[in-house]
């Protein structure tokens, strides 16, 4: 009888008790904090849930319950990315959406143990939760919508999407508010990024062929249609207007291992694209991220992509014996391509975390990181601290000759990098901004066109090697304008036996003596 009595005992403890609150009367009441009680508060009331388990995902929506014991499922909208059978804390008001009950998330915080691992269901006292020293904060997506849509039937057999997924939000209208510009217009080609302002969460491209110029840094409002592009699996803006804009500090990118860059989560059950790592990561694609890893392909010509990588188990499957992280320069603009570094170098790279669906069989979903431009390419291995050998070597000399009426003289020379290589030439006029030149990699040969030329007027020009060391050369030339006839060439007469017996009649006639 004693041990049948413990096990009671012990049942009270482990299920009804840690839920529930008994008071005087008799009455059981559901404790607060908790699902059961929840679910009785009217709509607009903050509430915190402690200690909920997480028991399905599907796309934007948590449905959690309490642990001890089994509640009714609750409708979390979250968009972050949290994995199945969590513990979390939800913090938010609650809400009636389509005839049910939700609470729209403010915040979550995922329990965790003293290095940050993920902690299964916890126990609870039987009035609140057992205090626990270690939480970790989950980014929240896009949460600015104006209206929440209808929660998914949690029994239904569809496959969960992935963690943080927008595509629930799909042809959703949206006002976007405080969001930071993160890709300068002509970045990339037809558009700019943006993400929330408070932190890097909510990446979204914008395309930009109608939209006025923004820099990096910027703060804009914005307003259109949530779509995702069928190629690249990125959320963007449809029919995008910018409503208000000023200007503010650039975004710090947000450090990415290999198992968190793109959210670390499968996508659309694709192969292609690594399963999440063990404590799960918050979905960003879109967003400034920031990688570091050793070089292990150059598909420069194919493909404008680069391989780098921190684990040689992280293949993505499109090259063989390439592991890592795709880089791609693809959808850069003119003035923005990348000189690509060499296998082996070890380089960090700053870039938009995307996606890419390829076109070939099997079909999958890669992971794209998408630089800016060049200076968001950082070698950290070969060490290279000397600079490049540029020269200017036409026009020679000091004095240049302008062909007469010509508006314009064609200026090159070399830029050569003994340790590493030329990424860039810019060219300086006088005290004016600096200008790109065309560099040729190949030849190591450079050329400028300099439009209405000037005398004393320096002309500097500038190399740049990958490791970011730079040399210039200048000429204080005195331009000149040459004289230049122009002849039109006029064809031989045709010969004939008469004229030529003439011609050697004449000559005959010429010979001295």
């Amino acid at each position: 009888m004693v041990f049948k009595r413990a096990v009671v005992v012990l049942a009270c403890l482990a299920a009804g008790t840690c839920c529930c609150a008994t008071h005087a009367g008799g009455l059981t009441e559901p404790r607060v904090g908790t699902v059961r009680h929840t679910i009785s508060l009217p709509d607009g009331v903050d509430v915190t849930l402690d200690a909920v388990m997480v028991d399905r995902v599907i796309g934007s929506w948590l449905f959690v319950r309490d642990p001890w014991p089994p509640s009714e499922l609750l409708p979390v909208y979250a968009n972050a990315s949290v994995q199945k059978w969590r513990s979390i804390e939800v913090t938010g008001p609650t809400m009636t959406v389509g005839g049910k009950r939700i609470v729209c998330a403010t915040r979550i915080r995922l329990y965790v143990d003293s290095r940050g691992r993920p902690m299964p269901p916890l126990p609870k006292s039987k009035l609140a939760p057992l205090s626990w020293p270690y939480m970790q904060d989950i980014p929240l997506g896009i949460s600015t919508l104006p209206t929440i849509p209808t929660p998914p039937d949690p029994a239904s057999s569809a496959p969960s999407e992935p963690p943080g997924s927008l595509d629930t939000l799909v042809g959703t209208s949206a006002t976007l508010e405080n969001r930071v510009v993160s890709t300068a217009t002509g970045e990339f080609d037809d558009a700019f990024y943006v993400q929330d302002a408070s932190g890097p969460v909510g990446g979204l491209r914008i395309p930009d062929s109608e939209l006025a110029t923004v820099a990096r840094g910027d703060r804009v409002t914005l307003t259109g249609t949530i779509e995702v592009d069928d190629t690249s699996q990125e959320a963007y803006l449809d029919e995008a207007a910018i409503t208000s804009h000023t200007t503010g500090s650039p975004p710090k990118p947000v450090m990415m291992t290999k198992h968190a860059n793109l959210g670390g989560c499968d996508l659309d059950d694709l192969p292609g694209v690594n399963t999440p790592s063990p404590s799960g990561s918050p979905y960003n694609k879109g967003v400034l991220t920031r990688c570091i890893g050793r070089v292990t392909g150059v598909f420069s010509t194919t493909e404008k992509s680069f391989y780098i990588s921190d684990d040689p188990n992280f293949d993505d499957g499109t090259h063989t014996n390439v592991s890592g992280i795709r880089v791609s320069w693809d959808q850069n603009g003119t003035a923005n391509q990348i000189v690509p570094p060499q296998v082996g170098w070890l380089v960090a790279v700053t870039g938009i975390s995307s996606s890419l669906r390829t076109s070939a069989e099997p079909l999958k979903i890669i992971r794209v990181l998408r630089p800016r431009a060049q200076n968001d390419l950082t070698l950290c291995d070969p060490q290279d601290s000397n600079p490049p050998s540029v020269a200017i070597t036409s026009p020679p000399g000091s004095t240049w000759h302008k062909a007469s009426g010509a508006t314009s003289i064609l200026v090159s020379g070399t830029a050569t990098d003994a340790e590493t290589c030329v990424v860039r030439v810019d060219v300086k006029i006088g005290s004016g901004d600096w200008q790109p030149a065309s560099y040729n990699a190949s030849t190591y040969r450079w050329s400028y066109t300099w439009q209405n030329p000037q005398s004393g007027t320096q002309f500097t020009v500038r190399a740049t090697d990958f490791a970011g060391n730079h040399a210039d050369a200048q000429v204080t030339p005195t331009i000149t304008s040459a004289t230049v006839i122009y002849v039109k060439s006029i064809a031989p007469a045709r010969t004939t036996p008469a004229t030529a017996r003439a011609g050697r009649r004449q000559r005959r006639l010429c010979r001295p003596g």
